[in-house]
């Protein structure tokens, strides 16, 4: 049984909208003919809206940008803490429209309404680090970047083809969620209302190809494409100024990431190692030579089968989407640890936002 004295987290709803019938709403913090803005709970008195310097698109969403210094020199601006990510968006927005999808990098999910053309525009970033669900049927549809915001604004019924998904698959893939009324956006995507075409402005390539290689490029060749492309993604992802931890496992993945982010970063970098007890095998032999190879802050972290059981209450309270995975509450776990050291984690596998959030 589980612990009766368990107390569920409280798990706030984040910025939700309506598109299409909304005369009739309230609560919002900004309201057009066609589209209401509804914001955080508590809202603390925070918009959670900008509009572009043109007044012509109103811009709501969760992002961090990636190329944000090379953004601000394309638009001859100077870096300012009061210049927020979605603000450079709203500037960007106002020279490249739709364009500003292919040119943005990093992790977000966006609403862009159209105040002339009266159009709504709602676009996911490439790898889906940043979630968005709409509502997909009545006069009037919902969209948040979490499922439980648009828990009030559908019929609940459950999607069976969906839960087949799931039971084979461990998650829902597609644009399906387990509710029949509820579409989620699919990274690279973009979606346009009222005619709701979707369009995908990136892809995962099949395919990749060296530069002035050849026709038959070598193993070296590649082997260098690839470590240029890692060291560009990890220095992309380092917070300026502040430490960051990396999820190690002493596999291949993890063991490259850090190794490149020690390299790379000039402040601390902080390594997360988990095992779960004598009886257990693990892979700590493996997690700290690289930790020492690399002179990372260590830490290791112990986890009993019954502190899984007794912690999967409040996993699944912070779930959104339903993920499968077996060490989901230790990715609980040990993202509490490393939350008190470091607000940056990276990590040797494909993060996925539906399975843990804080």
């Amino acid at each position: 049984m589980f612990n009766k004295n368990y107390s569920q987290p409280t798990v706030s709803q984040t910025w939700h909208l309506a598109w299409g019938k909304v005369s009739k709403l309230t609560g919002s913090t900004w309201q057009d003919q066609q589209l209401a803005i509804f914001p955080s709970q508590p809202s603390h008195g925070i918009s959670p809206q900008v509009t572009s310097p043109s007044g012509n698109f109103v811009i709501v969403g969760d992002v961090w940008l990636s190329n944000r210094q090379q953004l601000l020199r394309l638009q001859g601006t100077k870096d300012s803490d009061l210049l927020s990510d979605l603000k450079l968006v709203a500037r960007v927005w106002d020279d490249w429209g739709i364009d500003t999808f292919t040119k943005i990098l990093g992790v977000f999910g966006l609403a862009i309404w159209d105040r002339t053309q009266q159009k709504l525009w709602l676009g996911r970033d490439r790898i889906g680090g940043k979630s968005l669900y709409y509502t997909n049927s009545g006069s009037t549809r919902w969209i948040a970047p979490n499922l439980r915001s648009l828990r009030p604004h559908h019929n609940g019924e459950l999607d069976l083809v969906a839960l087949r998904d799931y039971l084979c698959c461990a998650f829902v893939p597609g644009a399906k969620t387990l509710w029949q009324g509820v579409r989620e956006l699919r990274p690279g995507t973009v979606i346009c209302f009222p005619a709701q075409e979707i369009q995908t402005y990136w892809k995962l390539p099949e395919y990749t190809t060296a530069e002035n290689a050849g026709d038959k490029p070598s193993l070296e060749v590649y082997s260098q494409q690839l470590r240029r492309s890692l060291e560009e993604v990890v220095q992309d992802y380092l917070p300026v100024g502040k430490p960051v931890g990396v999820f190690l496992s002493g596999g291949l993945d993890s063991s490259s990431i850090t190794a490149l982010a020690s390299q790379l970063h000039s402040e601390p970098v902080h390594t997360f190692s988990i095992h779960f007890g004598a009886n257990c095998a693990n892979e700590l032999e493996f997690s700290s030579l690289v930790a020492n190879h690399c002179r990372t802050n260590h830490h290791i972290l112990e986890i009993t089968f019954q502190q899984m059981w007794e912690r999967l209450p409040e996993t699944m309270a912070w779930l959104d989407d339903p993920i499968g995975d077996g060490l989901t509450v230790p990715n609980l776990l040990i993202g509490q640890l490393a939350k008190d050291s470091v607000g940056v984690i990276l990590n040797g596998e494909g993060g996925d936002p539906r399975a843990i959030s804080f």
